[in-house]
């Protein structure tokens, strides 16, 4: 049987305490006040009623559909449970949070939310053994 990672981590993420959930909502909601901040500007030229040429287009990736994007997000939920104790240890929160600021800042950045989780973990991993070893 299949694990559905996205269910384990909207679970998680409905069991936080009510401090915690505060908290997240005033960190969205200060990124949705500040998207609402921009504006349509018309161009000096105005508008052109000119016949767009389309060139040939990409083709489109996996990783660019809905499909791709909830894989992507699954082996970054993954990740980021595998390293838990880390995630713990150094910024005291546990991997549904970690796995809600990723997906917000891996948009941000335009990479995947694995790519982004790998290399946290990575750096949380190198100062763990640097840690471990003085």
């Amino acid at each position: 049987m299949k694990r559905d990672v996205m269910k384990e981590w909207t679970h998680a993420l409905s069991h936080t305490n009510a401090a915690r959930r505060g908290a997240w909502a005033q960190v969205f909601e200060t990124q949705r006040r500040d998207m609402t901040r921009f504006e349509v500007v018309a161009s000096p030229g105005g508008l052109h009623n000119a016949p767009a040429t389309l060139r040939s287009t990409r083709p489109l990736r996996v990783s660019d559909t809905l499909a791709g994007k909830k894989a992507d997000v699954e082996r970054a939920v993954l990740i980021l449970q595998r390293h838990n104790r880390l995630l713990r240890a150094r910024f005291g929160v546990e991997w549904p949070a970690a796995a809600s600021v990723l997906c917000g800042e891996a948009a941000r950045r335009s990479m995947s939310v694995a790519s982004l989780a790998r290399v946290l973990t990575s750096g949380l991993r190198r100062d763990a053994r640097e840690g471990g070893a003085r």
